[in-house]
């Protein structure tokens, strides 16, 4: 060979030889590989039945792929092939034919949840869609390393992945899924798409996405094994509201409103905040509670020109936080509202109170005016006029869906309250 020495030469030619005939198993291999890689584009995943029957339709699915991996895998085994790769090709084709199912796997999917808890039949079957993703994500990733073997016997690469006949039920994650439910009025399935990857896709790498009928739910499963807050909802960026059901954490979230918390002025959902080492605006998109350290953590949304949208963990700026840790810290936006307007803040009972803005009596204070009515029926409303201070008054931020959601949420309650668009 012209420009190489020798000894270089004598190499390649070898090199050329080994690689030239492994080329068929190597393009045999490589078309299991774009299989597993597309195999979804001919499998419903909109408008699927939430039905005892429904669970046929993924049993045979799934039924039907490892079937035509065994086909596909008993074809390339025909071929000559290295004493290595033979052996994990074997394996593959025989863990293939033992994780085809007779009947629906109900009480093992209960047993062997890749979550803290599996709640109801489509809890079931985002179980079930997470193993089987997660089976067939590790099968591509052999398959590409035979098939780099194949291609380059010389020059492959150590071996990540070893076939182990055990069933998929018991093997380690590699996916994270969440329940929802959209907004009634969200039915077209590219308008849904769209607005749970605008909103949850900054959370984490969307893997896939299921939606059934008669209502408009489903699930949603992540690459990886993604920590994911436990919030019971999100607003969308068209101040819609997602519920969310989380198995991942043991307890239910603390319900989530669009009020402020008591005592002090904190931003509610989609509220104006700004991170305050770095004095950018962003929205608030939910919160959660956390037990321990118990805290409260605000997800703000921040959108950017030219940049992706990216949602961050925040929690409220105060005076006796340390700074010299990496958390993010927010500030709410400073209400300064004008002559007329409607706000609210929290009386001595801790009670959500409407007033209307009379005028700025002094820096800092607004004189509000609000109608109390009398214990005594028969008694006219009486109108008291108070000066609040600012940092205390606050407005509302409500979508007509968020406040269907809020009439049904509360704070420090730890009990689930079933939402029913």
């Amino acid at each position: 060979m012209r420009g190489l020495s020798p000894q270089e030469a004598d190499t390649a030619t070898q090199l050329d030889q080994n690689t030239v005939g492994n080329m068929p198993a190597y393009y045999e291999c490589d078309s299991i590989v774009d299989f597993l890689a597309q195999y979804f584009l001919t499998e419903p995943r909109y408008g699927l039945p939430l039905t005892p029957a429904g669970t046929e339709h993924h049993l045979l699915l799934h039924n039907n792929t490892c079937c035509h991996l065994v086909e596909m895998m008993e074809a390339l085994l025909s071929a000559d092939l290295p004493a290595a790769e033979r052996n994990k090709l074997d394996m593959l084709c025989k863990i293939s034919q033992y994780y085809m199912l007779q009947t629906w796997p109900g009480e093992r999917l209960q047993l062997g949840a890749t979550t803290t808890r599996v709640e109801g039949l489509l809890g079931e079957i985002a179980e079930f869609e997470a193993r089987r993703l997660g089976f067939l994500i590790t099968t591509k990733e052999i398959l590409l390393e035979v098939c780099e073997t194949l291609y380059n016997p010389r020059g492959a690469a150590t071996a990540t992945h070893t076939p182990r006949l055990a069933h998929f039920f018991d093997s380690k994650p590699m996916v994270t899924w969440i329940q929802f439910t959209l907004p009634e009025d969200l039915t077209h399935p590219p308008l849904q798409l769209a607005a749970l990857h605008e909103t949850l896709g900054p959370l984490g790498d969307i893997n896939e996405i299921f939606l059934f009928k008669p209502r408009a739910e489903g699930f949603i499963i992540f690459n990886g094994s993604l920590h994911f807050p436990n919030i019971n909802g999100i607003m969308t960026p068209q101040r819609t509201w997602i519920v969310i059901n989380n198995p991942q954490h043991s307890s239910a979230p603390i319900c989530t409103t669009t009020s402020p918390h008591y005592p002090t002025r904190r931003p509610d959902i989609g509220s104006s905040v700004t991170l305050v080492d770095e004095q950018r605006e962003a929205t608030v998109v939910a919160i959660e509670q956390k037990y321990w350290p118990e805290e409260w953590v605000y997800l703000i949304r921040i959108e950017d020109k030219g940049r992706l949208p990216t949602i961050l963990y925040t929690i409220l700026h105060s005076n006796g936080l340390k700074s010299n840790d990496n958390t993010y810290r927010i500030r709410p936006t400073a209400v300064q509202p004008a002559d007329g307007d409607v706000t609210f803040f929290f009386n001595n009972f801790e009670k959500q109170t409407k007033v209307n803005v009379i005028q700025q009596s002094s820096p800092g204070f607004y004189e509000t005016i609000r109608l109390v009515q009398p214990l005594l029926a028969q008694l006219s409303p009486r109108a008291i006029i108070q000066n609040i201070p600012g940092h205390r008054l606050f407005q509302l931020n409500e979508s007509s869906s968020m406040g269907r959601h809020s009439d049904q949420t509360r704070y420090g309650s730890t009990e689930r309250l079933d939402f029913h668009p």
